[in-house]
């Protein structure tokens, strides 16, 4: 896993367009600390890569900025 700038994600998922052929692998939204801090991560998949998105909002709040910076990472290739 590699971490990456918000410069570096974004140039990676819309190299062909906002998300143009980019897929959801996975997501977790958890606004109201239900399971924890609050979170809010989602996976993209394309062709075997995956770029892992985590924000770390204040409860129950989406409209106010995020209560630390947001975290981006590559995963290894899936094969």
């Amino acid at each position: 896993m590699r971490k990456l700038t918000c410069k570096e994600r974004d140039t990676i998922l819309h190299a062909d367009g906002h998300y143009e052929g980019w897929s959801v692998a996975s997501s977790l939204t958890d606004v109201h600390g239900e399971y924890g801090e609050p979170t809010i991560m989602t996976t993209w998949e394309r062709d075997g890569r995956q770029i892992k998105d985590i924000r770390h909002p204040y409860e129950g709040s989406y409209s106010v900025p995020d209560r630390a910076p947001c975290e981006h990472y590559e995963m290894e290739t899936i094969k």
